[in-house]
């Protein structure tokens, strides 16, 4: 799943570090963007109806969602799966490197701030000052094991000892974790990134158009979501209304940044200039939840593999049944490892924490609306129906 903030993120190895995800919603990198923004995505992606899994002798507990933010060192080798652009050390050499820089670091003879600079081979290290943003332990991909288990080991201001991923040697710092949520909305001028063909103002239209669009926004009762569809050029602006996300410290670009943390939540920011165009910008608050689910799938409904047969009103009546038995006490883990046709079933339909563009419209209204360890109705989306239950 891909957030629809990938146009504003700066991290090219938050993005290579945390791109094997199976399930979960994490914004791209400017160096890997698609040229269109993906759309929201279902919950997770479906299994076949055919394909139930194997129910446990106990019920599945609820995967730790630990969360850390991190910057580091890199340095690639030629032997990695992943080399780095313009790597020359062999391995060996590689972990000779990183072993002396942490031994400097340890001693005090260099902060990590020069040796991010000095020594690291990320080639995104000028925007980003090594900074990874916030790792979130269950959604690093298995290739990212020992680093997950090394960040997740150290506490706040601790270094780890030189990790190796298929990137090449890492060291680690962990840092406490910021982080900002914004709304915005983006004029764009011929020329600006990623602008589409019919965008043909000019820059001095554009600035003259977000500044009017601010004005109006600032007014006393100004209706945001309405100005976003009449002045932003961001193509997910109708359904995200505005809302592009929440950012860790260090991994928006530097003018966004700067203004969010310029304001208080609910206040909106001076007009901001980047790459892509102008931004009216509105600081959010940094809302997350956490649920679980269970998904059932119909014939047509959107990824359905051809394994699935039942028709649409007989995956609503089996969706309020199963709804239905979680009210009068079945475990929500055993029903979702039996009945769910989406790849979160193994761990009972739990999908961890998520904001509310990380998932379809109709899964976040639902599950903003919930208390903790309320279940939601039957919720229909393209995908299918789903049985909803906040647990954070």
């Amino acid at each position: 799943m891909i957030r629809r903030s990938y146009l504003l993120t700066r991290a090219l190895l938050t993005a290579v570090l945390l791109g094997f995800v199976v399930s979960g919603s994490l914004a791209l990198a400017q160096d890997s963007r698609p040229e269109n923004p993906a759309p929201p995505t279902a919950p997770d992606t479906p299994k076949p109806e055919s394909q139930p899994a194997t129910p446990p002798k106990t019920p599945t507990a609820m995967p730790k969602n630990e969360r850390a933010a991190a910057r580091h060192v890199l340095i690639g080798h030629t032997g990695a799966a992943r080399p780095l652009p313009g790597a020359t050390l062999s391995p060996e050499e590689a972990k000779a490197r990183a072993e002396e820089i942490l031994a400097e670091l340890r001693a005090g003879t260099i902060t990590f701030e020069d040796a991010i600079q000095q020594h690291s081979m990320a080639p995104d290290k000028a925007d980003t000052k090594g900074s990874l943003g916030v790792v979130d332990q269950r959604r690093l991909a298995p290739e990212f094991k020992a680093f997950g288990e090394a960040l997740f080991a150290a506490k706040v201001g601790e270094l780890t000892s030189v990790v190796e991923t298929p990137l090449g040697y890492h060291i680690l710092k962990r840092d406490p974790i910021v982080e900002y949520a914004l709304s915005h909305i983006l004029v764009m001028f011929k020329g600006s990134a990623n602008a589409a063909p019919q965008i043909t103002r000019t820059k001095e239209e554009a600035l003259a158009r977000a500044t009017e669009a601010l004005t109006k926004a600032r007014a006393e009762g100004g209706d945001f979501a309405a100005l976003v569809n009449e002045y932003s050029d961001d193509p997910t602006a109708t359904q995200s209304r505005g809302f592009i996300g929440i950012f860790g410290e260090g991994t928006l670009l530097d003018p966004l940044e700067v203004a969010v943390k310029s304001v208080k939540v609910g206040e909106f920011a001076e007009v901001v200039e980047t790459q892509l165009g102008y931004h009216v910008v509105r600081r959010e608050p940094v809302e997350r939840v956490g649920a679980r689910h269970i998904l059932i799938q119909y014939v047509g409904s959107m990824r359905a593999g051809p394994a699935i047969t039942r028709t649409k009103e007989e995956a609503q009546a089996f969706a309020t049944k199963l709804l239905e038995d979680l009210r009068n006490g079945a475990n929500f883990a055993d029903l979702a490892l039996s009945h769910s046709n989406g790849p979160s079933a193994p761990d009972g339909g739990y999908l961890g924490l998520f904001d509310r563009i990380s998932m379809v419209p109709e899964f976040s209204e639902a599950a903003f609306k919930l208390k903790v360890g309320e279940y939601s109705g039957v919720v229909e989306s393209a995908f299918g129906f789903h049985v909803i239950q906040r647990t954070e």
